[in-house]
């Protein structure tokens, strides 16, 4: 409990502006952010990213991973993916930054889990650098 209410000061203080960051950068994050919380943020010009365990336009929001499971196992997709994004007030809508599929070989759910999530601390790292830097850029500027 105490955790959850440290985590509301805080999301009430860079939801109003109270701070600045550069970047956030969500991955594990399962909370939907609101418009209201959304837009100072947008409008101070801080990037949020968030890392998604599906293609764009496949699977938005919970379970993507189990439901890109099913479709795979009834012959539906041939592949999955992962992919780093904006952040925006649509589920996993967001501009993605950079995707990488990911090929089925018949795992079962337990291994595909574990492999999409063996790609995914590579691709947010490689994400949080392509926004750093087009930060940065744009300071020097």
């Amino acid at each position: 409990m105490h955790m959850q209410l440290l985590e509301r000061k805080k999301q009430a203080s860079l939801g109003n502006g109270q701070e600045k960051p550069d970047l956030i950068v969500l991955a594990g994050w399962m909370h939907v952010f609101s418009t209201s919380f959304l837009e100072p943020l947008e409008k101070a010009g801080v990037k949020i990213i968030n890392l998604h365990p599906a293609l764009p336009g496949e699977f938005d929001g919970a379970r993507a991973i189990e439901r890109a499971f099913e479709e795979l196992k009834a012959g539906r997709i041939k592949r999955t993916g992962i992919m780093a994004h904006y952040v925006i007030d649509e589920v996993d809508r967001g501009e993605p930054i950079i995707t990488q599929e990911i090929e089925w070989n018949g795992e079962e759910l337990e291994d595909l889990e574990k492999k999409i999530h063996s790609y995914e601390h590579g691709l947010i790292v490689r994400a949080t650098a392509i926004v750093a830097k087009a930060i940065v850029d744009k300071r020097d500027i």
